[in-house]
């Protein structure tokens, strides 16, 4: 299941660098197994907690996630994180 998300997620993420032609901007790069698993464990924990701003630089914001993301890559990836293939969609 895993395998199939990170697949997913990669294929929306190479989507975005020919749509934009910013192949080397770090946010839109490829997503390994290892930050999938640290996205998964975000999300977990702001869902745990209910806390939805996670990423504020206000001094509000949960330490964690400065820490092992930046903001603009977890948007990319939640952007980018799909749980179904949309080429088998019913039109």
């Amino acid at each position: 299941m895993i395998h199939l998300i990170l697949h997913w997620t990669n294929v929306k993420l190479q989507n975005l660098r020919e749509k934009y032609n910013r192949s080397s901007r770090p946010e839109i790069q490829d997503l390994d197994s290892v930050e999938l698993n640290v996205l998964l464990g975000l999300l977990i924990n702001s869902a745990i907690f209910k806390y939805n701003d996670e990423y504020i630089s206000n001094g509000t914001g949960r330490e964690i996630f400065h820490l092992v993301m930046s903001g603009q890559r977890f948007a990319v990836l939640l952007l980018c994180l799909p749980f179904d293939n949309h080429e088998d969609r019913m039109a």
